[in-house]
């Protein structure tokens, strides 16, 4: 299923942004099976999906959201796919650090508050990802508003 919904995500150019407000709107969710599985689709949705859904899962807003789920008290299991997600984005985002900033400054905050992540991470939907090409960092707009990833005071949007 997840992948009709990564199918569906980069059928136009506006189903990242509908999708990742449906995905936000899910993974608030006070049920920890279904934020379980929002962080699954998004695992998934990395392999799968397009740079204009990645920079969607990069924007300000739902890096916040992230950063508020982890802020209030978690599920165990939750908490550790969280963690194994971000540090799969970071392995598989590496080179785009200038387009999907805010990923790895999220990943900075929670290293700097004490959270161990694993050395290195394999997803199990890496095989979606070998067979497609990279995305072009020639160009940084992709048709959404998540161009300005940092505060205007220069500095992280994440408190501490």
């Amino acid at each position: 299923m997840f992948i009709e919904i990564c199918n569906i995500i980069n059928s136009r150019a506006d189903m990242p942004k509908y999708a990742i407000a449906l995905i936000r709107k899910r993974i608030m969710s006070k049920n920890p099976k279904t934020v379980y599985l929002c962080l699954e689709l998004l695992e998934v949705a990395a392999n799968a999906c397009e740079m204009p859904f990645h920079t969607q899962v990069a924007s300000k807003d739902f890096v916040l959201v992230l950063n508020s789920i982890v802020s209030k008290e978690i599920d165990k299991k939750v908490f550790e796919k969280l963690c194994h997600v971000l540090k799969y984005w970071t392995q598989i985002w590496n080179g785009y650090k200038d387009i999907l900033p805010s990923i790895f400054e999220f990943h900075a905050l929670l290293e700097k508050k004490g959270v161990e992540f694993p050395g290195h991470v394999e997803s199990k939907y890496a095989y979606l990802l070998k067979n497609k090409p990279k995305p072009s960092t020639s160009s940084k707009s992709y048709g959404d508003d998540t161009k300005d990833t940092k505060s205007s005071g220069g500095g992280s949007y994440f408190s501490g």
